[in-house]
């Protein structure tokens, strides 16, 4: 219940764009939480037909305290350049109004509406120049050239900012040296013209036109893609569907699965796979695929996000938007049109990290949580981890399995030095296995170990095994914000949280619960308590046993059938009886 809601709107031009401003204050009445922030939500809708609606969540963060009398109070102010909330504005009408309304999470898990701030013109979701699309193009390609030509000047420019002498762009404030330079020399350009001279901006316009070029081809899009750019392990979300998709043999299956960014794929690799989308009519992901937001995805065709996370712990897709560098015109994760949660509860959070209606999240489960209610395929697999690794057998696993520090893929990296192997090993009892999985972005190397007394107890699966494999034979997980919690939490796995650096975490990352009442395990902050507890569960026969609403709250759904519902989702999709009410 909403109590002393106070709400201000407003809209205002600037030289670019239309810019709504929502300031919100007031109170939840016995609204309980621990978090420093609270989530709510910008919901845009503009109606198209009566029966399909048009429709953007933005976050909105507000700063929560609890009151006295036990009440929630909430301020906070959000600002909205209204010619990026749509971008596809594909079915928009200009001459409609878009109902804007405030929306927040209660304590049942689902998004309630608080208010309906506003009502704005469906004009003013465009953008205030409206030039001819070639002209534009024309001029700005006539600007770069011009720049390019000046471009000692941007990069004297750069130069000078990095020594004191004016301010560098955002993105170089983050590099150093010539690396700085050539970013804010780059971002300039770029400021001024919409071009740059990044590789990966150019090949994923290529990717774009060559979808374009497609579509117009291809007349009826058929069959299910799967699209990944980062390793497909084996009993992941993507592989399972495929593996009974393929065993059923009801559709086309067509596949475009590589490890390189789209920096790195060839002319000829984008070509093929802006063929394949579009020529799909429904294509399925389990994780972002950056080129997919330069689309704007033809309406036929239906785009899955399978996640690869189970629950929802970190921020991330567009809940990170107000706390990271991501700007509110990023296209990212804003092609999809339906998503899976592992929980019910899960839903208004990856509805908000999506940017779509929590309608458009289905309730199948994880697919690659299946195995572990699969008692004959758990048996198989712990009888060929011993076959492979004969040295565990008899002994106690201790599986490190950390998440990676850094921004993303390039910049990822894990400060080993805060968990040093040699001292952990020393420590431990002589019958204990250590097995580090380090997250996919992060490239270990443990080499220098392979001479040391405990060389024969210490494993570096970075990049090998499958890490719910793993689990099975796990008897202590040490961890920090991985998300594999979830996973060790279907089995009872006990674990330990390893955060020496959690304010900062926070800080860069931020999490969807408090940190402390959400983790199923105890939170430690230095290396000598870390190995003090490690040896006491290791020691001490019995298991720690998890509060089973943990499992209910994040994990409800999951039940072993989870890839015959998404599969069937799958089906539905192809034949058009399961469409969603809301488009993005």
């Amino acid at each position: 219940m909403i109590k002393n809601l106070q709400a201000v709107a407003d809209v205002t031009k600037t030289d670019r764009s239309v810019v709504y401003e929502l300031t919100v204050s007031g109170k939840l009445k016995g609204y309980k939480t621990t978090a420093a922030r609270m989530h709510m939500l910008l919901s845009f809708v503009q109606d198209i037909d009566g029966q399909k609606k048009k429709q953007r969540y933005y976050p909105m963060f507000v700063e929560c305290t609890m009151t006295k009398e036990g009440d929630c109070k909430f301020i906070g102010t959000s600002k909205v350049e209204l010619a990026y909330v749509f971008a596809d504005k594909k079915g928009l009408q200009s001459d409609r109004n878009v109902s804007v309304s405030l929306c927040y999470v209660d304590q049942n898990m689902q998004w309630q509406e608080i208010e309906v701030s506003r009502n704005l013109r469906g004009e003013q979701f465009f953008d205030l120049y409206q030039q001819p699309r070639v002209l534009i193009r024309i001029v700005k390609r006539a600007l770069f050239g011009l720049c390019t030509v000046l471009l000692p000047v941007w990069l004297c420019s750069g130069w000078l900012a990095s020594k004191g002498i004016g301010k560098l762009s955002p993105r170089a404030q983050k590099a150093s040296g010539k690396k700085a330079i050539f970013y804010h020399a780059n971002d300039m350009v770029k400021a001024w013209t919409g071009y740059d001279y990044s590789v990966r901006d150019h090949k994923t316009r290529y990717f774009a036109r060559q979808y374009a070029r497609a579509v117009k081809q291809i007349t009826t899009p058929e069959g299910v893609l799967f699209l990944s750019e980062r390793q497909v392990d084996a009993g992941g979300n993507l592989d399972r569907v495929r593996s009974l998709l393929q065993e059923e043999g009801k559709t086309e299956l067509k596949e475009f699965l590589t490890t390189k960014t789209v920096d790195k794929l060839t002319l000829g690799e984008l070509k093929k796979s802006a063929y394949l989308a579009a020529g799909a009519k429904v294509i399925v992901l389990e994780d972002f695929v950056p080129q997919l937001g330069a689309l704007n995805v033809r309406q036929e065709t239906e785009v899955l996000q399978l996640w690869h996370a189970c629950g929802a712990f970190k921020l991330f897709g567009l809940s990170e938007l107000g706390l990271t560098d991501l700007a509110q015109n990023t296209r990212n994760h804003r092609t999809y049109t339906r998503a899976i949660v592992s929980g019910s509860a899960m839903a208004p959070f990856y509805s908000e990290a999506f940017g779509m209606n929590i309608n458009n999240i289905r309730q199948t489960g994880i697919p690659r949580t299946d195995v572990f209610f699969d008692e004959e395929y758990r048996k198989e697999t712990v009888a060929a981890l011993y076959e492979r690794y004969p040295q565990w057998k008899d002994k106690k696993i201790v599986l490190f399995a950390p998440t990676f520090r850094g921004s993303g893929n390039k910049t990822a990296f894990y400060p080993m030095e805060r968990f040093p192997i040699d001292l952990v090993m020393n420590a431990l009892p002589p019958d204990t296995v250590l097995l580090v999985k380090q997250h996919p972005f992060v490239h270990s190397d443990l080499s220098m170990y392979r001479e040391c007394d405990f060389a024969d107890r210490l494993f570096d699966l970075t990049g090998k095994e499958n890490i719910n494999d793993l689990l099975f034979i796990t008897d202590l997980l040490v961890t920090d914000y991985s998300s594999s919690i979830f996973e060790a939490a279907l089995i009872d796995i006990p674990m330990i949280f390893y955060a020496f650096d959690l304010e900062e975490y926070l800080r860069e990352r931020d999490l969807y619960f408090d940190f402390a009442e959400f983790v199923p395990g105890e939170i430690v902050e230095d290396l000598q308590t870390l190995i003090s507890r490690m040896k006491e569960v290791l020691i001490s026969p019995a298991k720690t046993s998890l509060d089973d609403s943990f499992r209910q709250f994040f994990l409800g759904l999951l039940d072993g059938s989870s890839t015959r519902r998404t599969t069937d989702l799958i089906y539905d999709m192809l034949d058009g009886t399961d469409h969603p009410t809301y488009i993005n």
